[in-house]
């Protein structure tokens, strides 16, 4: 298993705390089977085989679009655990979770 911390800006800290979102509670996960993500009192959970791809996704983010609970997208039906807005990863899936 290969467990990858989320990186805390400053700015997000307190928005994020009031959730319930702190570097202990929020992380990601990887083993030969399953991504598991937490994200405060959030979860994801599948199996690696519905991971379509993995790429880099350099920001800047707009901070009140990405500060705070994970946000849904309505254009890929994609889900976003963000603690910064210098960039992040984008997980594509062949199922949506």
């Amino acid at each position: 298993m290969t467990r990858f911390d989320f990186e805390f800006a400053p700015a997000y800290r307190l928005p994020a705390l009031a959730l319930g979102i702190t570097p202990r509670t929020a992380w990601v996960e990887v083993d030969e089977t399953e991504l598991r993500v937490r994200y405060g009192p959030w979860r994801l959970r599948t199996p690696l085989d519905n991971v379509s791809s993995a790429q880099l996704s350099p920001g800047p983010f707009r901070w009140y679009r990405t500060a705070g609970p994970p946000h849904l997208s309505l254009v890929d039906k994609g889900v976003s655990f963000a603690t910064n807005g210098a960039g992040g990863v984008c997980v594509l899936f062949h199922e949506p979770v």
